[in-house]
Formats: structure tokens, C-alpha cells, sequence
């Protein structure tokens, strides 16, 4: 299984798991095997973790990891991949859990701060755990941060449209960023997909 993980798990990484499984289908990724499982999860980082409970205090609001899961996709992203002519149907969020980890043959974050806290949480999941970008050969570009508005988002860098700016114009350019790095990236996940399942025979 390869599985793509975000934050809320309702947009970036779920896009990444349509698109994925949709290239696996038209042979993208040959020679790997298209009946490959694909998932996808959320986690919450460390950094994002301590922004969320300062940002909630200040409102004397309580809020649990468990908030961010079990709701359906932002509509936003629905309509994002309906328009592509896929269906979420009853899709609901959910963490990453011990099993998924275990199970995964390559966990693919959308944040090297994720990457951080899974290898923290589930070091045995180390040597199977990238970032999106090194999933696709950009590992060199900086890191967006989905806090500053104004930052300057990399080609491949699928930042968060919901802390960014939730408009479907974000999600649009986070479905192009995530496109634009898996297809440039087809030969180097082949690599990395025959590497994972290596790892784990």
C-alpha cells in the first residue's frame, strides 16, 4: 500500500490518492503493478498541534486530534475531483494509526513536519517515510509554510489551501502542484514503489 498523509486528510492527500490510483490505472507508473493499494490519512504535526492550541485558548475553545477526522472531504475538494469525473461518495477522514503505518509500504507526507512526527510516533515506519517532494525528486526545494499567506509556494509544494486561503482557486493550484510533481516525478516513484516493497518482503 502506498499512502498519502496531510493534515485533516481532507484535501491534499486524499487529491493525491485519486490521482495516484487513477496513474497506476493508465500505466503511468509501468512496469508496477496497477492493482496496487492506495490510501490516504492524516496526521497532526508537532508544530501545527502547538499553533491550533494557541489559536483555540486565546477563544477558550477545547479541541481534540480527534476533531480534525471523520467529517467528508472539503466541498472544495469534492467539487475539485468531480469535475474530473470522480466520485468521494461516503469518504470520511481518519488518522494515522499504528495499523496503517505498519501496513504502508512508503508513506508519502505533504509537510516535512509530518514526516517528523510519524517517524517519532512509528519509527519503524523510518526508510519508507518521504515527503511528497522527495516522493518525486524535488527534495532540495524549502518548505512551505501554511501559515504565511504571503510565502512564495514552490512548483511542487501542494501547500494547504484551508490555512492558506479556502477558496477553490487553492485547491485547483494544490490539485495542479500535486499533478505537476507526480508526473514529473512517474519514473523515480516506480524506483521508490520497487524499493518499499523490497523493504518489507
Amino acid at each position: 500500500m502506498v499512502l498519502f498523509i496531510c493534515t485533516a486528510n481532507r484535501c491534499r492527500s486524499i487529491i493525491c490518492e485519486y490521482l495516484f490510483r487513477n496513474y497506476l490505472q493508465e500505466g503511468l507508473f509501468h512496469p508496477f503493478d496497477e492493482t496496487l493499494k492506495v490510501e490516504s490519512a492524516g496526521i497532526i504535526a508537532k508544530n501545527f498541534w502547538d499553533f491550533i492550541q494557541d489559536f483555540v485558548k486565546k477563544r477558550n475553545h477545547e479541541m481534540s486530534r480527534d476533531t480534525f477526522y471523520h467529517h467528508p472531504p472539503y466541498k472544495g475538494t469534492i467539487d475539485c475531483l468531480a469535475a474530473r469525473g470522480w466520485s468521494v461518495g461516503s469518504y470520511r477522514s481518519k488518522p494515522l494509526t499504528e495499523r496503517l503505518a505498519e501496513e504502508a509500504r512508503l508513506l508519502v507526507t505533504l509537510e516535512d513536519s509530518q514526516k517528523n512526527t510519524i517517524l517519532e510516533s512509528f519509527p519503524k515506519a523510518e526508510g519508507r517515510t518521504l515527503t511528497f517532494r522527495e516522493f518525486v525528486g524535488e527534495g532540495d526545494l524549502d518548505t512551505a509554510d501554511i501559515y504565511e499567506d504571503t510565502l512564495h509556494i514552490p512548483q511542487y509544494d501542494p501547500a494547504d489551501p484551508h490555512f492558506f486561503n479556502y477558496k477553490q482557486s487553492r485547491i485547483e493550484a494544490c490539485y495542479k502542484a500535486i499533478e505537476g510533481g507526480l508526473k514529473a516525478g512517474a519514473q523515480r516513484v516506480v524506483t521508490l514503489l520497487e524499493k518499499g516493497m523490497k523493504i518489507n518482503e
